[in-house]
């Protein structure tokens, strides 16, 4: 469990390093304040990488600010040897969390959990599971 932690927090901490974004389409929406990345999509920041078929930032009034974020399909978003995938993420700014649904799961080496729905309360430091199921397998 501790892996999806270090994957998510790492990421969305890197918030002031710069994101790079690679799609076959990119749209973007003024008026529903919002851009799309469709196709082959790629985003690294740092030393994490998240690959997904598409991938929506939601802004607010002021538009450097991202608001929320969705990606669907195919989710992975990988740090190192850390890896989380699924086939909806969605990260909430204003609330400081992340929702990965659709067969989440998350690994480090041999240690697994998966579940329902994962949830990160990443002010918290809480990691909530539905229907979890973890093996975790104890360094000698």
């Amino acid at each position: 469990m501790r892996a999806i932690v270090i994957i998510i927090c790492a990421f969305l901490l890197l918030g002031l390093k710069p994101i790079d974004i690679t799609a076959s389409r990119m749209e973007m929406n003024t008026k529903e304040k919002k851009v799309e990345f469709r196709d082959n999509v790629v985003a690294k920041q740092g030393d994490v990488t998240i690959t997904c078929d598409e991938l929506t930032a939601y802004y607010g009034k002021d538009s450097q600010q991202i608001e929320r974020i969705v990606a669907l399909g195919k989710v992975r978003i990988v740090q190192k040897e850390r890896v989380a995938s699924g086939e909806r993420a969605e990260y909430d700014n204003i609330h400081r969390s992340l929702r990965l649904t659709g067969k989440p799961r998350a690994w480090q080496g041999t240690d697994v959990i998966e579940g329902e729905e994962i949830v990160v309360l990443l002010d918290e430091g809480k990691v909530q599971v539905k229907k979890a199921q973890a093996t975790y397998h104890p360094k000698e």
